[in-house]
Order: structure tokens, then sequence, then C-alpha cells
């Protein structure tokens, strides 16, 4: 059975061509990866076999629907993390919620609960989290993350019994089980009724890789742990090392504004007295909607220093803070 089909797609961007007459097929159960350099329409391609994009010229099918693909693909991004900061179970039950009541994503009543668990901890299984399941999402590993958000990916298609998974450059920011589990995604497929296709998008280098190699070498330094230390423990060996006025911190989860880091930087300059800037967060889904915002402009200044140890008035990815300060605490 061919659950994925694409004839001659076209996708242009002006007179650029991302995709020029892309032609194949995957059949049920097939595992087919995407492999090309950065530019070569690999992205372009996920998010029309999403349905996110259009495309100018040629034939999509997935499962025998031309359209309103959004219904039966899930897509995992490794640029988002967005989580609920509550256990880790409770990120797939609210999912699973969600999906069997098309509805936002709660919490099932006391007499459901039971059922939503038992179909959690076998997701769960799947990516290698059950023993996680009771630690809180937001102190979990950049890689454990990943396979958090996957696995509500897979709840999607858990739920409805078939569908296509698609991963844009899935083993970026990955832990060691989580590239395991993307090489053995067969035999998991085999040992749990309920099947899935995937497709996924595999760059030559990691992102940050490719980046490293375009950046000026006497401004910027790679430190690569010889063993994963954590997150805490590498966060702290970097701001240990680091030799600037300045400090700002982005986790593998976080996305900027292109702007961001130059306004901050700008403002700390100019105004000399000032030793920590921070400013409003959006917490965003795999589509780029946003879920929640946090604003912490509710605090009026002078109340600041009384909620600071209390409360979350900051969180860190909006944060820009004197080097001097950061190490001292």
């Amino acid at each position: 059975m061919i659950t994925v089909k694409v004839k001659n797609l076209t996708k242009k961007y002006g007179d650029f061509k991302a995709l020029d007459k892309v032609s194949f097929e995957a059949k049920k159960g097939e595992i087919l990866g995407i492999v090309g350099k950065s530019g070569a329409g690999k992205s372009t391609l996920i998010r029309i076999l999403r349905g996110s994009l259009d495309y100018d010229e040629g034939e999509v099918e997935i499962l025998g629907r031309k359209d309103n693909f959004k219904e039966i693909t899930a897509i995992h991004l490794q640029r988002n993390f967005a989580l609920w900061a509550e256990p880790v179970i409770n990120n797939i039950i609210r999912k699973l919620y969600a999906i069997r009541n098309n509805s936002d994503e709660l919490l099932p009543m006391e007499e459901e609960w039971e059922d939503y668990e038992k179909t959690a901890i076998e997701i769960l299984k799947l990516v290698g989290l059950e023993h996680k399941k009771d630690a809180f999402a937001n102190i979990l590993s950049g890689g454990e993350k990943q396979r958090l958000i996957l696995g509500r990916q897979i709840a999607k298609i858990y739920e409805k019994g078939e569908g296509v998974l698609l991963l844009d450059e899935p083993t970026n920011h990955l832990d060691v089980y989580m590239v395991k589990f993307l090489e053995e995604i067969r035999a998991y497929k085999d040992a749990y009724p309920k099947k899935f296709d995937y497709i996924k998008n595999l760059p030559k280098k990691t992102r940050v890789q490719r980046s490293i190699n375009s950046l000026n070498k006497t401004s910027f330094v790679f430190i690569k742990n010889e063993k994963n230390l954590g997150r805490g423990a590498s966060r702290n060996k970097a701001i240990d090392i680091a030799k600037g006025e300045y400090i700002a911190i982005l986790d593998a989860d976080d996305i900027a504004l292109p702007k961001r880091l130059e306004k901050q930087f700008k403002y700390m300059d100019n105004n000399k007295d000032i030793d920590l800037l921070f400013g409003w967060v959006y917490f965003i889904d795999e589509d780029g909607n946003i879920l929640k915002e946090f604003k912490p402009e509710k605090y009026k200044f002078k109340e600041i220093e009384k909620y600071f140890f209390k409360e979350h008035l900051t969180v860190h990815p909006s944060m820009m803070v004197k080097s001097k300060i950061l190490k001292r605490l």
C-alpha cells in the first residue's frame, strides 16, 4: 500500500525553484530519509507534506487524500519545545485528551484518568521516558525534551490508528537514546499494534556545526563535553568560561527574535546602571501557534525585589545579564 505519493512536485520562491519536479513514493511501514545540503529544499518538502505550505506544480497524495494533510500527519520540529510545566505523563495525557475530544489540551476527569494513563505509558515506552513519567517536563534534559515532544506527536497517530510522522532534522540536539530510537523505529512499529509511517529530514551536519563553520573562529567558541554533563552543569561550565561583559543564554529548545540580542546589548551598553534585562516570552506549538504567554510587566518595578525569589519573574532565554553579576550567583 502506498501511503505517500509525490509526483513532479515544484515549489518556487519568485524565480528560485526550491523543489524542481520531485517525485517519490513511500509504502506503509516504510522509513524514508531525505538527505541534502542546507537550502536543498528538505524543510520545504516537509512543510508541503504537512499541509502548511502550498506548492506550484505537481501532485501530492497522503493516505488517499490530496488536501487537509494536517489531519493525517504529525510533525516534529527539532527547533521547538512547547511543553507543559507539569509531569511528563501529563504532557502526553493532555495531547491524547485534545485528540479524542477535538478540544484544548485539558486533563481528563478522575474516572477517565486510568484509561488515558495506560495509553500514555505505552507511548512513553516508545520514546524511553516511562521511568520519567512523574518528573516535571521543565527539568528534563534537552534530549529528553525532544523525546517527549516526539511522544506527543506519536500520540496523534497512535490514537487515529494511521498517519504519517514527519521529522525535520530529528537527530539535531538529541541524546544517545533518541538516536538509537530513530535507528530502531521499525522494531517499535512491529512491537505495537498502532503503526505509523515516518519521513525524516537528515542534515549532513548539525545546524550548530554548520553555523560554527561559517563564523569567524576568533569570535566563536564551540565546547564539546566528553560526556553528557546535563543541561545545568553544561550551562555553568559555559558561564565560567565566558569572557564577555554580558551573558545571554539560549537552550536547544529556545528561539529568539532576530533583533533581540542586538537590542538588549545596545540598551545594556547605553544604561550601565542596569545589571539584568528580561522580557516577554511566548510558548508556541510545533506549527508556531502561541499557546500561552509570560509577561512580567504585571509586577511594578518596586515589587521586583519582593517577588524575585518567590515567583518566576524571569525566563532565562529572555535575559541578558552582566557577566560579573551572574558569575557571583
